[in-house]
């Protein structure tokens, strides 16, 4: 929020400096993300000088009305997620078959210490709280524990969300149920979104689910290494195939 006649001096990097070094440092901070817009990538140059690492692509979560001003294309905006974890605490996590690999990969390059434990079938009620936009179409549900009503929790996320509307999907990947729900969310059109290191306290994975294909061309990224994130989660959209019908009938 500067006055334009500052944008192009030094003010914008001691602004970042200021929120992912000075205050982390002073306050003792385990971890600290960004989430940066695509539509320019003015911040995730920012946050990458600063030692950030992609871990995530949160696709078309943002209005695009919300930033007319600021080379907004026609589709709403996506978000790289970044994270710097100064502090890891190890811990066992439970990943989902279908993206064990990709969450290696973003371990070895962040540096985190992980044991990868075995999942269980979900048991009990799903311990979950939601985050609702309407005015957006947007829903974002976090789920400590996956349980056997895990499907009903989606589909009332859904019917929420309205039939043009995203959903996101928080998962917990230190609860055993977690790899048997996302195997359920995948057979439902949710691909992949993201690595949430410590979210938890134990680590957590995005799940997304779109109600229309991404524009990827409006989507503009910095780094070689977002840009490689983000051709993995085009690739997971490629492979679940055109957008399925919702869990259950929206009413």
């Amino acid at each position: 929020m500067l006055l334009k006649p500052y944008r192009s001096g030094r003010i914008s990097s001691e602004i970042a400096r200021h929120i992912l070094e000075v205050l982390p440092q002073s306050l003792g901070l385990p971890v600290i993300f960004t989430e940066a817009v695509c539509n320019h990538t003015v911040f995730q140059r920012l946050s990458h000088d600063h030692g950030h690492q992609a871990t995530g692509l949160e696709l078309e979560c943002m209005p695009a009305t919300a930033y007319s001003r600021e080379r907004a294309g026609s589709r709403n905006v996506s978000l790289l997620l970044t994270f710097d974890v100064r502090n890891d605490r190890s811990h066992a996590v439970y990943l989902p078959e279908a993206h064990g690999d990709v969450i290696s990969d973003l371990y070895g390059r962040l540096g985190l210490d992980r044991r990868i434990g075995k999942g269980n079938d979900p048991t009990g009620l799903t311990d979950f709280n939601a985050f609702l936009l309407p005015q957006a179409n947007f829903a974002r549900i976090t789920v400590q524990t996956a349980g056997m009503d895990f499907q009903d929790v989606v589909a009332k996320a859904e019917s929420n969300a309205g039939p043009g509307g995203l959903v996101q999907m928080y998962m917990n990947l230190g609860d055993r149920a977690t790899p048997r729900a996302i195997s359920q969310l995948r057979e439902h059109g949710y691909l992949f979104g993201g690595l949430l290191p410590l979210w938890f306290g134990t680590d957590g994975l995005i799940m997304q689910k779109l109600p229309q294909p991404p524009a990827w061309a409006e989507v503009s990224l910095h780094d070689p290494a977002a840009k490689a994130l983000a051709a993995y989660i085009r690739q997971d959209h490629e492979r679940l195939g055109q957008p399925v019908n919702p869990l259950y009938p929206v009413e």
